[in-house]
């Protein structure tokens, strides 16, 4: 087979990945309306432990750490476009519409143990990470202050910081921390 041809199978399989996306998403979308109605939380951590696990029957071990990443970043989207539409609907948590950017700058205090996570989860907001750093003199802390840009649409930064309001173990909008 030429380079060609594994390209041109390639991308008909992207295509085919284009559509069950917008699929999975407007499933998604149904999920969010049902959640914004009832008040049930978008973050169901055992929920997607299940699913993951779920998926991962069957699948080679070769590529086993590649489909979990896939599957993770999935998933992690789908909330993304959860926390947005609860925004968009104004349903986000309380206090996240009361931040207040400091010179186009929000501080931010969070408490957590994935901040790999948490970085993913911000970048996928398309927001820049200006700095960040790190509390606490053993790993129990896990306290780090990051300041974002808060240059973005306002209903995304509401959906950003609600999403890490229930996706991390504490989270605080600060007014300024003295630069860090």
């Amino acid at each position: 087979m030429k380079l060609e041809d594994i390209r041109e199978n390639i991308d008909k399989i992207d295509d085919d990945m284009k559509e069950l996306f917008k699929k999975r998403m407007s499933y998604s979308e149904n999920v969010v309306n049902i959640k914004a109605k009832s008040g049930d939380v978008i973050y169901k951590p055992e929920r997607e432990k299940d699913m993951i696990d779920r998926q991962l029957s069957g699948i080679d071990g070769s590529i086993l750490a590649e489909y979990t990443s896939f599957l993770k970043a999935v998933v992690r989207i789908s909330r993304q476009y959860q926390y947005k539409r609860l925004a968009e609907l104004g349903k986000v948590s309380a206090g996240t519409d009361t931040y207040k950017a400091d010179n186009g700058i929000i501080h931010l205090m969070l408490q957590t143990k994935d901040i790999a996570g948490i970085l993913s989860i911000i970048s996928d907001y398309g927001v820049k990470v200006l700095k960040i750093n790190s509390s606490g003199e053993n790993e129990e802390d896990d306290i780090f202050y990051i300041d974002i840009a808060a240059d973005g649409c306002e209903k995304d930064v509401q959906a950003l910081i609600c999403q890490l309001s229930c996706e991390t173990d504490k989270c605080v909008v600060m007014q300024n921390f003295g630069g860090i």
